[in-house]
Order: C-alpha cells, then sequence, then structure tokens
C-alpha cells in the first residue's frame, strides 16, 4: 500500500489547533467526512466510539484512532500532527504528537489490519517519526509521505 494514496494533500492537517481528544477526532474527521460526502458528526462519533472501547495510542507519540462508517466504499485516513502534544492514555505515558485516523467500511476488515499494520510500521520508527514532526509545512508533510509511502 502507497502511503501517498492513503494520504491525499486534502487528508493531512499539518497543525492540529485542539488541545483535547474530543477536538483532534473532530479535525481529523472533518477531510474525511467532507471527501466521502459523510456527516461529520458520524465518522467523529465513529472513532469516539472505537476510542471508548481502549486508547488508540501506540507509544512513540502516536495514536491511531480508528472506526467504522456504512458510507464509504473503502479505506479513508487523514493525518494530523500536534507539536504541543495531546493528552491521552499511551502505552509509554507519553503525550501524543502524531494521528492518522482510519474509516473503514463493514466490509474491509482486512483491508483495515493490512492499512494499521502498514502505519504502524512507518511511525514505529523513531526517525522517521522525528523527520514528520520536523517538517516544515504541508509541502513538507506531502514529501515525507512520499518517501515513507513506498
Amino acid at each position: 500500500m502507497n502511503l501517498s494514496d492513503l494520504l491525499p494533500r486534502h487528508a493531512i492537517v499539518p497543525e492540529l489547533a485542539s488541545s483535547d481528544l474530543p477536538g483532534v477526532f473532530t479535525e481529523l474527521a472533518t477531510p474525511i467526512a467532507a471527501h466521502h460526502g459523510l456527516r461529520l458528526s458520524e465518522v467523529t462519533l465513529a472513532a469516539s466510539q472505537r476510542e471508548a472501547l481502549g486508547s488508540t495510542a501506540i507509544g512513540g507519540g502516536v495514536a491511531i484512532p480508528h472506526g467504522v462508517h456504512a458510507g464509504l466504499a473503502g479505506i479513508a485516513a487523514s493525518l494530523g500532527r500536534s507539536r504541543a502534544g495531546i493528552s491521552m492514555p499511551s502505552p509509554d505515558g507519553e503525550r501524543v504528537h502524531i494521528f492518522v485516523m482510519l474509516m473503514r467500511p463493514p466490509h474491509a476488515t482486512s483491508a483495515h489490519l493490512k492499512t494499521l499494520a502498514r502505519v504502524s510500521h512507518v511511525l514505529g520508527s523513531s526517525a522517521q517519526r522525528t523527520a514528520l514532526l520536523e517538517a516544515e509545512d504541508l509541502a513538507a508533510i506531502e514529501r515525507w509521505i512520499a518517501q515513507t509511502g513506498r
């Protein structure tokens, strides 16, 4: 899977404005809802319901919130970055700086797991996380995605 296909320009939030998790989920859900013609409240709710089952933070300052929406034909994603970090339960107790929201249709469990594994693998590298956090702007984030997403 190519991360450039998963995370096109419209799906990137270079600097999240929110300081809390509900706000972050709304910011991340916005490009998914807009691009796929979905209700923002439904996308946000899907992610929030999944989060209520357990934190999607994976450590290293990364979280991969996700959910299911019947209005999707395939996997949809967005990426957001918070230089200040967001407090949420994480395995290492660290604030989360990088968020990748994944939404899938009900029938795409296998594709979702492959996507989740790919994103986790890329962001599992400290060097990759640092490069993403140090990217100056949207264009630099797009270059990072293109370089890491092969």
